[in-house]
């Protein structure tokens, strides 16, 4: 017994020295482990921020456009908020020389005034742009593609999105007359049939007199 005790009293300085080297083992260990932790956690709580900002997030989109409005046929194009914020300090620029390209001198000076003005889109609304109608459009060869940027905030970010769009990969369009029109165009017909019905029973009087005429000569 009193060897033993001789023994840990003359060991007792390395066993302490021991077991506090294991106790900082033991801690370094802990502490590493709840760092990847803490870096993991961190890692899905980044994750999942992104994902609410990008489904919550303003998002523009556009779209080539032919409408009818009265008795011309309009060209454009359609920037829509499909997002669920809004979309504010939006700001279009179309490329220099798709504008010079224009035939129509309106649609030139609105899309030159357009470059550097900043509005606004809600949740669902659009904005449209022109740049042709009718025929003038539709008849030119060679046209230029339409490309551009879009830029626009939200809440928390700033985004940049390009367009091109280059009609030689486009159908052949093809105008679609209005109500109003096609109404108009009937009425011609209609006018018309009218007019060949009279014409038709004026001739058929004429051969009946004449026809009158020749019986009373032949009685004579």
């Amino acid at each position: 017994m009193q060897e033993i005790i001789k023994f840990l009293v003359i060991y007792s300085d390395l066993f302490i020295t021991f077991m506090t080297f294991v106790n900082l083992v033991v801690i370094i260990a802990n502490y590493v482990a709840n760092s990847h932790s803490a870096k993991a956690t961190q890692g899905q709580l980044d994750e999942l921020k992104r994902q609410h900002e990008e489904e919550h997030r303003a998002f523009i989109s556009h779209e080539f456009i032919y409408e009818c409005k009265g008795n011309t046929h309009w060209y454009g194009l359609r920037f829509t908020n499909h997002g669920k914020r809004v979309a504010t300090n939006v700001r279009l620029q179309l490329d220099k020389d798709f504008i010079d390209s224009l035939m129509d001198l309106d649609f030139k000076e609105c899309l030159r005034e357009l470059d550097g003005k900043e509005f606004s889109l809600g949740i669902k609304q659009s904005y449209d742009i022109y740049f042709g109608r009718d025929k003038k459009f539709t008849d030119r060869l060679n046209k230029i593609p339409i490309q551009g940027t879009i830029s626009y905030k939200d809440r928390n970010s700033l985004y940049i999105d390009s367009f091109y769009i280059d009609f030689s990969k486009y159908p052949s369009i093809f105008p679609v007359a209005t109500e109003g029109e096609q109404i108009k165009e009937e009425m011609k017909k209609l006018n018309k049939s009218v007019s060949d019905i009279k014409s038709e029973l004026k001739y058929i009087s004429r051969v009946r007199q004449q026809q009158n005429t020749d019986n009373t000569g032949d009685i004579k």
